[in-house]
């Protein structure tokens, strides 16, 4: 008699962690964690007290939901400390362009709040902040660090030189 219960007490255990890794298999593309890396950075001196940092960079979203930027922020670590970069929008990036016309080519579009991202894609885009420091201290820095915040509060941080 105890060997009956034994067996149906296994068989119940195998059949509630067949079903129980079946439902996480299923589950598994909705969490969204995206990642992203740092394809190219230019700055240029905007006055003497102030200049701007535009990096290229790569977002994957390698999750079954939508990524909806809410928030990017940009800060560089300096020998001094850190500093937190004012974020450029789609138009004033776009424009920084014709003012600026030593920062190249215009490789990507620009990301700002609302782009979406869809699902299961790597995307290609353009972020810039100024920085209330000299050229000198922003292209002295130790690196930069990049912050994008989805709506739902995932995040996306990653680093460049």
């Amino acid at each position: 008699m105890d060997q009956t219960w034994v067996r149906i007490f296994g068989a119940g255990l195998v059949a509630t962690l067949l079903i129980a890794g079946f439902v996480l298999f299923l589950k598994r593309g909705d969490r969204l964690a995206p990642q992203g890396s740092v394809l190219k950075e230019r700055s240029i001196d905007l006055n003497e007290n102030a200049a701007l940092l535009l990096l290229d960079i790569r977002v994957i979203n390698d999750s079954d939901v939508v990524m909806t930027v809410n928030h990017i922020k940009m800060v560089v670590e300096t020998a001094d400390g850190q500093l937190t970069g004012h974020t450029l929008g789609k138009s004033d990036l776009g424009a920084t362009f014709g003012y600026f016309p030593l920062l190249g080519e215009k490789f990507n579009p620009a990301l700002a709040s609302d782009d979406e991202i869809p699902p299961r894609s790597k995307v290609d885009r353009m972020i810039a902040a100024s920085f209330d420091a000299p050229l000198a201290i922003v292209d002295a820095r130790k690196s930069v660090t990049v912050t994008i915040d989805d709506r739902t509060g995932a995040t996306a941080e990653f680093h460049g030189k």
